[in-house]
């Protein structure tokens, strides 16, 4: 299943692109898209508890970052395609300590993913080159390495076992955009970005020598609540040939 799903976005992203390169009218646009990853507790996105007999630990999401490029068809002007590839910075404070030492530590982790998106958009026109925008899809996600960090100058060590190195997540995004007729588009949104499952499962050890271990284990959703800032480049002029099609 997974194998299909990687399949399937990797061919459309695939034959988008393939299109976009032939097309020459303003069907097509091409774009840059950077989103602000924004810890929220409404979305279950703020900080995750962890727990065992002697051992307490949290893990804090910090502010992340997303970069990528987007590639957006327009089939009419209500409905466009959207597709491209991103890659994703988590980032975390991680505070743990052990209650029968009374010894604490602080320290932070990143978590580095890559997506290929793909979704459906539809715009109402709001007045003169502005519009409203709803998106919804999903992406693959793909989760490249695992992660481990070890505490300077304590016991305590922390590490993310992911579940998969590849997993579905669903897409809901709401913004504005305002399109010029020389400069391109700019586009200003929200979005919610969902997996399916969890993503990975963090672990936080205390070990003050080789024989003794004590963790503390929590399933992380990797759910994240972003701002999307885009640009859309000028789309092309139609061409001769293009025109003379549209006339025929």
């Amino acid at each position: 299943m997974k194998q299909c799903l990687v399949l399937m976005s990797i061919l459309s992203f695939m034959q988008l692109t393939s299109f976009a390169q032939r097309e020459s009218s303003n069907n097509v646009v091409f774009g840059l898209q950077y989103r602000p990853i924004i810890p929220n507790e409404i979305f279950n996105t703020e900080i995750i508890e962890m727990s065992s007999d002697i051992l307490t630990a949290s893990l804090e999401n910090n502010l992340g970052h997303s970069f990528g490029f987007l590639i957006r068809r327009n089939f009419t002007e209500h409905w466009s395609l959207e597709t491209g590839i991103s890659s994703i910075k988590r980032n975390f404070t991680i505070d743990a300590e052990h209650n029968t030492t009374g010894e604490r530590s602080n320290f932070t982790m990143g978590m580095q993913t890559y997506e290929v998106p793909i979704e459906a958009l539809y715009y109402v026109k709001l007045g003169e080159g502005f519009y409203m925008n709803s998106l919804a899809g999903f992406s693959t996600s793909f989760y490249p390495t695992q992660l481990a960090k070890v505490a300077e100058n304590t016991y305590f060590s922390a590490k993310s076992a992911r579940k998969s190195w590849i997993g579905l997540s669903l897409l809901v995004n709401i913004g504005f955009e305002y399109r010029t007729r020389d400069a391109g588009y700019f586009y200003l949104g929200a979005s919610l970005h969902r997996p399916i499952n969890d993503i990975s499962q963090f672990q936080i050890d205390y070990r003050p020598d080789n024989v003794n271990l004590d963790r503390a284990t929590a399933w992380y959703s990797g759910n994240f609540f972003s701002v999307d800032l885009r640009y859309f480049f000028k789309p092309d002029a139609p061409s001769k040939k293009t025109k003379k099609k549209a006339k025929d």
